[in-house]
Parts: structure tokens; C-alpha cells; sequence
């Protein structure tokens, strides 16, 4: 008898890795696993595509080098991290052991899959809510501890303002409210926003930021209400009241009343001396009643002529 064409192969030595998952998924990056039939294996090779019918020669290849071998770990799995893939894809992925010089295990039987998210969102419900003469108002869905960058203009340049700060306050529920001070009187301005994911692996893919959502508003021209913020403190028969400066104005009028009365009694209306620019402004009334309710307002005093609308109660 003759026999030709005899081939011979040496069986890999590798043994072929098991149990394919996926842990986590990110919009740039997924963590995934497999189970090692040798645990002082150390080195594999990750193969993945977004066609599901590909071969692993012919996805994307990654060499895979782990410092320790999982003898002590107490686990037989192996965890890595994919980076630099697309947001809103799906991807499907083979292992294989690398033992050196050429031997490598066979290719895991199945392949597994994965899909990564979404990337980082813009701000939802961005809008000025609230429009004075020199500063404006502006809120959004969102959360203290996020990262935002924020920018304005008038409309009619080219160049944005950066603020050095931004001071956050809290509306209804998830709102967020952005104080913009020290704008022009009658003047359209753009203010854009954007959030911050922070910064990705791959920044080729994304560099952590979102999109930049806008809002188109023109500050008012005339005298600008205050906005009424608390009584500091009531002791005997003084208080000491505190109010946002909406504007440029300095002076002030005041009037305040006993919960008993309808009306504000011309004495109780008192026009306060000229004071210094600033966010918060404060003033003191005195000779009250003792163990008393009483309700105040105030309105910016332009002129003689000119007086803003009184604040809320």
C-alpha cells in the first residue's frame, strides 16, 4: 500500500480562552472578559469588528500583555478595556492566548457582542427665564456636581466673553440658574452652553464635551427691579434686609408694614442713602414693634422720575 499527501500539525499548546462577556460600556470605551484555562497565561490577542460575519484575522487586532498571572487572584477571569470606539455602534469581538514565538491558542469558539452609548449630552432646557436691564437669568436641567463651560456676546461681535466665574443656584427640581451680570442696557446677546464628560481616552474620537446649545435674549432699557432675598436677622425692634442689585442703580427705596395693615404707611417708606455697586445690597430699618410680623418691598430709585417696578413681598 502507498499513502501520500500525509499532513501533519502540531495541536497549539495554548489553551483557547472561554466565556466571552461584556461588562461595562461607555460611548468611547467597554470593559470585557473571559475565562483563562490557563491562569499563568498572560498574553492574548483581541480581534473585533462592527460586522458581525467578520473573521478574526480580519478585525481589528489587539495585542493584549497583563503584568500578573492569576495563580494567587483568586478568579480565572481577565478583564480589559476596548478604547477609541464609536458612540451608538455595536461591536462584536473574538480572544485568543498568546503563548510566544508564534503559538497562539485557537480563537474562542463564539464571538460576543457590545454596544456602546451615548455621547456626552448637551444641556437640556437651556433658556433665559428672567431678562433685567444689565443681567439676565439663565436655567437648565442639570446637576451641581457636573462640569459646564459657558459663553456670551452681543450678537453684533465676533468674540465670545468667558466668565472667570460661575456661581450656580438652584431652581425647581434639577433646574440650574446662571446669574449673567454686567450687561448693556437694550442690547441683544447670545449665550451658549455646553457640558463637560470630561476627557476621553481617544480624544481623536471625542474630546469629553458636548455640543454647544444657544439662547438669543435683549436686556431691557429702564429702571430695574430688585429682587427681595431675605431678612438677615430681626432683633427686638430692628431687621436688617437683603436684596439682589438687578442693575447699575445705587439708590433704593424701601417700605415695610405689620402683617395687621392693608397699606404701607408713608413713614415706613424710607429712601435709602447712595450705595456702593454691588450684587447684594443690605439695609437696616429701625424702630419696629417687638414680637412682630412685618412685610417689606423694595424698588430701585433712578430719579425723581424714574422708579423700577416694587419687588414681591
Amino acid at each position: 500500500y502507498c499513502i501520500d499527501d500525509i499532513e501533519i500539525s502540531v495541536a497549539p499548546t495554548c489553551r483557547q480562552p472561554l466565556d466571552l462577556s461584556t461588562q461595562y460600556t461607555h460611548a468611547h470605551e467597554a470593559e470585557i472578559r473571559w475565562k483563562s484555562r490557563d491562569l499563568r497565561q498572560c498574553n492574548y490577542q483581541i480581534s473585533y469588528s462592527t460586522d458581525e460575519n467578520f473573521t478574526p484575522e480580519n478585525g481589528t487586532i489587539v495585542d493584549v500583555e497583563f503584568e500578573n498571572t492569576l495563580v494567587n487572584a483568586g478568579t480565572p477571569y481577565r478583564y480589559y478595556y476596548l478604547t477609541c470606539l464609536n458612540a451608538n455602534t455595536t461591536y462584536y469581538y473574538y480572544v485568543r492566548a498568546n503563548c510566544g514565538n508564534g503559538d497562539f491558542s485557537e480563537w474562542s469558539d463564539d464571538y460576543a457582542s457590545l454596544t456602546t452609548g451615548e455621547p456626552c449630552p448637551a444641556p437640556d432646557g437651556f433658556y433665559a427665564n428672567t431678562v433685567k436691564n444689565t443681567y439676565a437669568k439663565l436655567q437648565w436641567y442639570g446637576d451641581f456636581d457636573e462640569e459646564w463651560d459657558f459663553r456670551y456676546k452681543k450678537t453684533s461681535d465676533e468674540n465670545w466673553t468667558i466668565p472667570t466665574e460661575m456661581e450656580l443656584m438652584s431652581g425647581e427640581g434639577s433646574e440650574l440658574i446662571y446669574r449673567l451680570t454686567g450687561l448693556e442696557l437694550g442690547t441683544e446677546y447670545e449665550a451658549q452652553l455646553r457640558r463637560h464628560c470630561g476627557v476621553y481616552s481617544c480624544p481623536e474620537v471625542d474630546d469629553g464635551y458636548s455640543e454647544w446649545v444657544s439662547e438669543t435674549f435683549t436686556t431691557t432699557t429702564g429702571c430695574s427691579a430688585p429682587e427681595p432675598w431675605m431678612c438677615l436677622t430681626h432683633m427686638g425692634t430692628s431687621a436688617k434686609l437683603e436684596w439682589y442689585q438687578t442693575g447699575e442703580e445705587t439708590r433704593w427705596q424701601i417700605r415695610y408694614r405689620l402683617s395687621t395693615e392693608y397699606d404701607y404707611p408713608a413713614e415706613n417708606i424710607v429712601l435709602t442713602d447712595e450705595m456702593l455697586e454691588a450684587s447684594k445690597q443690605r439695609w437696616t430699618i429701625t424702630d419696629l414693634q417687638t414680637n412682630s410680623i412685618y412685610y417689606w418691598q423694595v424698588r430701585a430709585y433712578c430719579d425723581s422720575e424714574h422708579q423700577s417696578d416694587w419687588s414681591d413681598e
